[in-house]
Protein backbone atom coordinates (compact mmCIF):
# COMPACT_ATOMS: atom_id res chain seq x y z
CA UNK A 1 0.00 0.00 0.00
CA UNK A 2 2.79 2.63 0.84
CA UNK A 3 4.42 2.38 -2.77
CA UNK A 4 1.04 2.92 -4.50
CA UNK A 5 0.59 6.05 -2.45
CA UNK A 6 4.54 6.71 -2.74
CA UNK A 7 4.08 6.12 -6.48
CA UNK A 8 1.05 8.15 -6.72
CA UNK A 9 2.27 11.31 -4.52
CA UNK A 10 5.13 10.78 -6.93
CA UNK A 11 3.01 11.27 -10.16
CA UNK A 12 0.90 14.51 -8.77
CA UNK A 13 4.63 16.16 -8.59
CA UNK A 14 4.66 16.23 -4.41
CA UNK A 15 7.77 14.55 -2.28
CA UNK A 16 6.75 11.10 -1.18
CA UNK A 17 9.24 12.05 1.96
CA UNK A 18 7.75 15.57 2.95
CA UNK A 19 4.60 13.74 2.82
CA UNK A 20 5.35 11.22 5.20
CA UNK A 21 7.08 13.47 7.74
CA UNK A 22 4.23 15.62 7.61
CA UNK A 23 1.56 12.40 8.18
CA UNK A 24 3.55 10.74 10.89
CA UNK A 25 5.78 13.01 12.74
CA UNK A 26 4.49 15.08 15.52
CA UNK A 27 4.50 19.06 14.47
CA UNK A 28 7.42 19.80 17.25
CA UNK A 29 9.68 17.87 14.99
CA UNK A 30 8.46 19.16 11.51
CA UNK A 31 8.92 22.51 12.58
CA UNK A 32 12.70 22.48 12.68
CA UNK A 33 13.17 20.63 9.36
CA UNK A 34 10.89 23.31 8.10
CA UNK A 35 13.10 25.98 8.87
CA UNK A 36 16.17 24.18 8.20
CA UNK A 37 14.60 23.70 4.51
CA UNK A 38 14.10 27.42 4.63
CA UNK A 39 17.68 28.68 5.66
CA UNK A 40 18.69 25.88 3.24
CA UNK A 41 16.63 27.48 0.40
CA UNK A 42 18.20 30.91 1.38
CA UNK A 43 21.50 29.91 0.76
CA UNK A 44 20.97 28.47 -2.40
CA UNK A 45 19.50 31.40 -3.31
CA UNK A 46 22.09 34.06 -1.83
CA UNK A 47 23.93 34.02 -4.94
CA UNK A 48 23.14 33.72 -8.79
CA UNK A 49 26.53 31.86 -9.40
CA UNK A 50 25.53 28.22 -10.01
CA UNK A 51 29.27 27.15 -8.80
CA UNK A 52 29.17 29.24 -5.42
CA UNK A 53 25.60 28.34 -5.09
CA UNK A 54 26.66 24.79 -4.75
CA UNK A 55 29.42 25.25 -2.79
CA UNK A 56 27.39 27.06 0.06
CA UNK A 57 24.81 24.24 -0.33
CA UNK A 58 27.56 21.74 -0.04
CA UNK A 59 28.88 23.51 3.41
CA UNK A 60 25.17 23.98 4.74
CA UNK A 61 24.60 20.20 4.06
CA UNK A 62 27.51 19.42 6.09
CA UNK A 63 26.69 21.84 9.19
CA UNK A 64 23.49 20.77 9.58
CA UNK A 65 24.68 16.88 9.07
CA UNK A 66 26.67 17.41 11.99
CA UNK A 67 23.81 19.29 14.18
CA UNK A 68 21.48 16.49 13.57
CA UNK A 69 24.17 13.93 14.49
CA UNK A 70 25.26 15.97 17.78
CA UNK A 71 21.09 16.39 18.40
CA UNK A 72 20.80 12.69 18.15
CA UNK A 73 23.79 12.19 20.32
CA UNK A 74 22.38 14.91 22.95
CA UNK A 75 19.06 12.86 22.69
CA UNK A 76 20.54 9.68 24.07
CA UNK A 77 22.47 11.46 26.50
CA UNK A 78 19.17 12.65 27.45
CA UNK A 79 17.55 9.30 27.62
CA UNK A 80 19.98 8.01 29.91
CA UNK A 81 19.92 10.58 32.45
CA UNK A 82 16.21 10.48 32.46
CA UNK A 83 16.66 6.74 32.96
CA UNK A 84 18.84 7.35 35.82
CA UNK A 85 16.45 9.71 37.37
CA UNK A 86 18.38 12.84 36.71
CA UNK A 87 16.70 16.22 35.62
CA UNK A 88 18.16 19.11 33.68
CA UNK A 89 16.13 21.80 35.00
CA UNK A 90 18.78 24.16 36.31
CA UNK A 91 15.98 25.70 38.21
CA UNK A 92 14.16 27.28 35.36
CA UNK A 93 10.21 26.98 34.63
CA UNK A 94 8.87 24.63 31.28
CA UNK A 95 7.70 28.38 29.97
CA UNK A 96 11.55 29.68 30.60
CA UNK A 97 13.15 26.78 29.13
CA UNK A 98 11.29 26.49 25.70
CA UNK A 99 12.19 30.23 25.37
CA UNK A 100 15.73 29.37 25.78
CA UNK A 101 15.30 26.36 23.39
CA UNK A 102 13.80 28.49 20.87
CA UNK A 103 16.48 31.67 21.08
CA UNK A 104 19.13 28.27 20.68
CA UNK A 105 17.80 27.12 17.89
CA UNK A 106 17.32 30.48 16.16
CA UNK A 107 20.97 31.31 17.05
CA UNK A 108 22.11 28.01 15.37
CA UNK A 109 19.86 28.27 12.30
CA UNK A 110 21.70 31.56 11.68
CA UNK A 111 25.02 30.75 12.61
CA UNK A 112 23.96 27.88 9.76
CA UNK A 113 23.40 30.68 7.44
CA UNK A 114 25.98 32.60 8.21
CA UNK A 115 28.84 29.64 8.34
CA UNK A 116 27.55 28.39 4.83
CA UNK A 117 27.70 31.81 3.17
CA UNK A 118 31.16 31.96 3.61
CA UNK A 119 32.21 28.76 1.30
CA UNK A 120 33.87 29.53 -1.66
CA UNK A 121 33.67 28.46 -5.38
CA UNK A 122 36.08 26.04 -6.11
Amino acid sequence: MGAVVSTVVSMLGISALALALGMYLPMELNSPILLGACVGWLIQHSTKDAALSKARGDKAILVASGLIAGGALAGVLDGITKMAGVEWTFGFSDHVRNWLGLAVFLVLAAFLYWDSRRAKAN
